[in-house]
């Protein structure tokens, strides 16, 4: 499998956005030998290259529910890729994979401290770029996921959390 995934990195120095590169990796951590550090290292270095690869932030993900990767860590990621641009419309998608793991698992006050703090990185990039959609897009999404935890409207309450499933 080592030599597979030399294969595969061999194609993405190449093409960075080869959806068959990144599938071919996949495949081979499917087999279950593949170091997923590793792998979770290969996307932040991609990532450094080009923020926007949506192949690689897809491929990302998939290595961090696969590894269990600590979502803190990923929204930390996260965090630092929309830091360096808050036009990043993938890093934002990311966002809301990790957002209702963490909820799932979090109490009522963790939940408003993650929402508050949410919508506080959301008031900086619409200040710094309003005409921006990518901040806009997530917001919304972030709008509906608030309404479905329970905010009531002109309300800063949460009642309590459903629990609800993810794909």
């Amino acid at each position: 499998c080592e030599e597979e995934m030399k294969l595969a990195e061999s194609a993405l120095r190449k093409n960075p956005k080869s959806y068959y590169a990144w599938h071919h990796r996949l495949w081979v951590i499917a087999k279950g030998t593949t170091n997923l550090k590793t792998e979770i290292g290969l996307c932040s270095k991609y990532l450094g290259y080009d923020s926007r690869n949506f192949h690689c932030w897809n491929y990302r993900r998939y290595v961090m529910m696969v590894g269990k990767v600590p979502l803190g860590e990923e929204l930390h990621f996260s965090s630092s890729k929309i830091d360096e641009n808050f036009s990043n419309y993938s890093a934002w998608h990311h966002r809301s994979f990790i957002i209702p793991k963490l909820l799932d698992s979090a109490g009522k006050d963790n939940i408003r401290n993650l929402i508050d703090e949410e919508f506080s990185l959301l008031q900086q990039a619409f200040f710094t770029d309003p005409g921006d959609q990518s901040a806009w897009l997530y917001h919304r999404w972030l709008l509906g996921l608030v309404i479905g935890l329970g905010v009531k409207k002109d309300s800063k309450s949460l009642t309590e959390p459903k629990k609800s499933t993810y794909s």
